[in-house]
């Protein structure tokens, strides 16, 4: 299986001062799937002044220069040997402010607001108003617009994996806010929309349900269908560190792989990682300081790896610091005299899956792609 991580390239809890990445810094390799997400095309994750901060050749710090931003730092990891997919975590479309300074010349992109994190706000019931001939339409074509514009200067497949944990009602788009038929409307509009309309060709569909579906036919449910779906997937995160958590792991790893197979789908762990209850000072706690679950990186690999899942991933690593959103792989503050890293108590455990034969990361991808 291939690792990934999310904001690999750009976020770290780790010595800044060594590389870009807690993976590269634990293991000397970046991750082979790298997750980014439709936030960073508008500057709230990810933005042109971050590249600009990182790299000689400067991007104007510019709406487009934002997206411009966003696609360059995925063909860094894509000449890297990084597989890239972009989740989509939208924003109330209901409340995105009309820009004062737009005019009818500059992209639909740039008629809105899309800065922040709203996809758990339910103002206006966006989900059911997105749609062509509906109130939030033109909002939505222009984020749509901008992964477009995003998508057609990366130099490589994205998976493109919107409205996940759709089977959760956490965000605007989930099983409580709308139908199975109007979910899957939106879907297809979406992929139509990209696919058809902006002519893209470099999308690899994903379809990821959160850890609910009991059955393959309930993972069906809200499925899109064959024609709109190259790949599906799962979110599921540890918040028991038990032996009952990885078993019910590998029940959804059945349930995802039988429906994948009898779909001659693609399947992927889309979302997983070692989470807590929030500590005091953190906005969200994921790995503990000392004290976590051991070999779980491991024990993740053998729970999946006899499946035909391709990849499985982490979320990002925000900062060991509180006030952010905590770190799900472990990181290096420094080295001794012989290079060993220090840091994290689980720098071993994560040296275990990096060395284990059933693992991919970028540098081993790199050199199987240029052969």
């Amino acid at each position: 299986m291939i690792f990934g991580h999310q904001n690999e390239y750009f976020d770290k809890a780790g010595n800044p001062g060594l590389s870009p990445s807690d993976t590269k810094d634990v293991t000397g390799s970046y991750a082979g799937v790298f997750g980014i997400d439709g936030l960073s095309l508008f500057g709230f994750e990810y933005s042109a002044a971050r590249w600009n901060a990182a790299h000689s050749d400067q991007i104007p710090e510019t709406s487009h220069g934002n997206i411009e931003a966003a696609a360059a730092i995925s063909n860094e990891a894509i000449e890297n040997g990084s597989i890239i997919t972009l989740s989509a975590h939208m924003p109330d479309f209901a409340i995105c402010r009309l820009k004062s300074d737009y005019s009818a010349d500059l992209p639909l992109y740039e008629k809105y607001d899309y800065f922040g994190y709203t996809p758990n706000v339910m103002t206006g019931d966006p989900v059911n108003n997105i749609l062509p001939d509906e109130p939030y339409n033109e909002q939505f074509r222009g984020y749509m617009d901008a992964i477009a514009e995003y998508a057609s200067m990366v130099h490589g497949a994205i998976l493109f994996r919107p409205f996940h944990e759709n089977t959760g009602s956490w965000f605007w788009w989930g099983e409580n806010f709308c139908t199975e038929e109007r979910f899957r409307a939106v879907y297809r509009y979406a992929t139509d929309y990209l696919t058809q309309d902006k002519g893209l060709d470099n999308l690899i569909t994903v379809y990821s349900p959160g850890s609910e579906p009991v059955s393959p036919e309930d993972f069906g449910r809200r499925y899109p269908g064959d024609d709109y779906v190259d790949m599906v997937g799962f979110d599921m995160y540890d918040r028991t560190h038990d032996d009952a958590w990885m078993e019910d792991f590998r029940r959804q790893v059945e349930i995802t792989d039988t429906f994948a197979k009898e779909h001659g789908l693609l399947f992927a762990v889309t979302e997983t990682g070692i989470a807590n209850d929030t500590l005091p000072g953190d906005d969200q706690t994921a790995l503990l300081p000392a004290g976590n679950r051991r070999h779980w990186y491991m024990d993740i690999l053998e729970s999946a790896r006899h499946s035909s899942a391709s990849y499985y991933l982490l979320w990002a690593d925000f900062s060991q610091h509180a006030k952010h959103n905590g770190y799900y792989i472990p990181y290096v503050d420094s080295y001794t005299d012989n290079g060993t890293p220090v840091g994290h108590e689980l720098i071993p455990d994560f040296l275990e899956l990096y060395n284990s034969p059933y693992s991919i990361f970028a540098d081993e991808q790199k050199k199987l792609l240029s052969q």
